[in-house]
């Protein structure tokens, strides 16, 4: 009843033959998923929603904090080195979606030859996990490498100067998610050319171990998290502005399906693997 709920508005945009992206559908429906069940949350007492007294004071606690978004506080890192952190991994309440596709990401900046300029910190939730596959892309592991790669920043401002200066700027994995959505961005926007589709093929692993490059040094399970390829979302066409979705769906016997409208059937795992994806699914293992 609650995802019909959720989306119905996008059920009438489907009847109507409206495009609709799939990554902005699954977005939606586990952002709205998530804000319903925490809504709900909230009207039970503590007891029927697993919660005692102290969880209960902490919700609210964490709801003050959320609705600070300017909130900041020093931190030491490993190397005993003081860095201002931003942001917070539980932003916008725990639900059990947020349990199983929540994962965040810290962007640390750092300014160069300006011994004095802490590190900035900033931790943001993701549900879903945006790649690049421009340039040298060929595989879901150089887009970690590239997504994670350090940035130069110039013209970066630091307090007690006046003039900009070079910075550092990465961004590392910090909190795994049990489920992990990949989307990967085949659309390039230019002013010469508007909005084109990036057909390349771009492999995909059936079983990937994270690198201890992608993730940071506090994120656990660093060095032994390993995902499991359950779905991917297909997108055919030649453009943004129409196409077809197809889908292929691993089953608990280890079995793929493939998904075209009403057409179901099985396919061999090296089909699934012959495919230019738009989403990934993958599991932990």
């Amino acid at each position: 009843a609650i995802l019909l709920t959720l989306t119905h508005h996008r059920c009438v945009a489907a009847v109507r033959q409206e495009q609709e992206d799939a990554q902005e559908f699954l977005q939606f429906l586990v952002d709205a998923a998530h804000e319903e069940m925490v809504k709900l949350r909230s009207t039970l007492p503590p007891a029927a929603a697993g919660q005692d007294d102290s969880s209960s004071g902490v919700a609210e606690q964490q709801q003050q904090h959320e609705d600070d978004d300017e909130e900041e506080w020093s931190v030491v890192t490993k190397k005993n080195k003081a860095a201002v952190t931003r942001g917070r991994e539980d932003l916008g309440g725990s639900s059990l979606l947020s349990a199983i596709f929540r994962g965040s990401i810290k962007s640390c900046v750092k300014a160069k030859g300006v011994k004095a300029a802490a590190p900035s910190i900033t931790v943001q939730p993701f549900t879903m996990l945006h790649l690049d596959i421009l340039d040298s892309v060929r595989s879901i592991e150089d887009a970690l490498d590239h997504l994670t790669h350090t940035e130069l920043i110039n013209g970066y401002k630091v307090k007690g100067h006046e003039a900009g200066v070079e910075a550092e700027k990465v961004v590392k994995i910090s909190k795994l998610p049990q489920v992990l959505l990949l989307a990967i961005n085949r659309y390039s926007y230019s002013l010469d050319r508007g909005s084109s589709k990036l057909h390349h093929n771009v492999t995909y692993p059936l079983s990937m171990r994270l690198r201890p490059q992608w993730t940071s040094d506090d994120c656990p399970e660093r060095r032994s998290a390993q995902y499991q390829l359950i779905a991917l979302v297909t997108h055919h066409g030649r453009n943004a502005s129409g196409g077809h979705y197809t889908a292929h769906v691993q089953q608990g016997d280890g079995r793929w399906l493939h998904f075209n409208d009403a057409q179901v059937d099985f396919v061999a795992q090296s089909k699934v693997l012959d495919q230019k994806p738009y989403l990934l699914v993958y599991h932990r293992a």
